[in-house]
């Protein structure tokens, strides 16, 4: 009989539990992200460019910092922060660094997003 209760409760625990699912909304931003472009390619091997331009239209309020990720949802972006221009330049080295953060290695080839914050 305490099998059958225990069955029967157990049955019941799991019967119970569902699965959470989240919608993220991103809103859209009124920022146009002018360089570089879609489909731009960054060669870090490349020793005749010393430094990558990102730039966008609008400069914000507080600050802007260039968010740099491997994945469109930015959940682990390298953040490089701009201040309040509506440009920033970041040198080969520091590029590379930050690409290695984002787990990029030597030679490797990657598809990156970014935006501005």
């Amino acid at each position: 009989m305490k099998h059958l209760l225990y069955s029967l409760l157990g049955i019941l625990l799991l019967a119970g539990c569902k699965e959470d699912k989240y919608n993220v909304i991103i809103p859209m931003s009124d920022i146009y992200l002018s360089a570089p472009q879609d489909g731009a390619i960054i060669d870090l091997n490349d020793l005749s460019i010393e430094k990558y331009s990102f730039s966008w239209e609008k400069p914000l309020e507080n600050g802007a910092k260039l968010l740099i990720c491997t994945d469109r949802k930015f959940k682990e972006p390298v953040i490089i922060d701009a201040g309040k221009s509506t440009s920033v330049a970041i040198s080969a080295l520091t590029a590379d660094q930050s690409f290695s953060q984002l787990g990029i290695k030597a030679g490797q080839e990657a598809v990156l997003y970014w935006t501005v914050k």
